[in-house]
């Protein structure tokens, strides 16, 4: 009678412990689950936060800092690969106007429509965003200026051909400038805009080339 009752302890001790180790396992199982669905979670949310901070909220396009973000890094793939580019400096002539006369409600749709033009127009691999105001630049990856021209051009007579809401016909500036030996961002977006206020003192909705 004594060895079987040690036997029956040791079965329920053995027993406990496959039970235990089931269990344990589970919780493991369970614990990598949770932790790997929590780091998914937070990643979205880190993207999210990353994407909330660096978009223009009205017009949905890229803000100043994602923008500053690909000139310095469209400048230091330049100097080691000499991969041109050309920045596009875009104004919406007279749009104080359009506020006075309309409101800033449809001012505000304006703007967005006019980046969804941008947008349409856009290749892939061009980065659009808001400069401020109802001012928008186009950093146009791998273009001359000759082709940055054409690019804008083409954004102009889309902008030209397009019936705005209240308002009607809208037009806009461009000033542009391309990427040069020994230029500084500072350098490419001042000929740019320099090349704007030029388009714009010569009776606005053109396409001025600064270099």
């Amino acid at each position: 009678m004594g060895d079987c009752n040690v036997v029956l302890e040791l079965l329920f001790v053995i027993v406990i412990a496959i039970l235990f180790g089931i269990y344990r396992e589970l919780v493991q199982k369970k614990y990598k689950k949770d932790m790997r669905e929590l780091l998914v979670q937070v990643e979205e949310k880190n993207s999210l936060l990353k994407r909330l901070s660096t978009t223009d909220k009205l017009t949905g396009l890229n803000n100043r800092i994602k923008i500053d973000e690909v000139l310095k890094s469209d400048l230091n793939m330049f100097k080691r690969y000499e991969n041109v580019f050309s920045v596009i400096l875009i104004d919406i002539d007279h749009f104080k106007k359009v506020n006075d006369n309309h409101g800033h409600p449809v001012g505000d749709e304006v703007l967005k429509q006019f980046a969804k033009i941008l947008k349409n127009s856009a290749r892939i691999t061009d980065t659009i965003g808001r400069w401020g105001g109802e001012e928008f630049m186009i950093i146009a990856s791998e273009t001359d200026s000759i082709g940055a021209t054409k690019f804008a051009t083409i954004i102009k007579q889309a902008i030209n051909e397009h019936s705005f809401p209240r308002v009607g016909r809208v037009t806009a500036s461009f000033g542009l400038s391309q990427i040069c030996v020994g230029d500084s961002i500072e350098d490419v977006v001042h000929r740019a805009d320099l090349a704007l206020y030029t388009a714009k003192k010569n009776g606005r909705n053109k396409v001025v080339c600064g270099r």
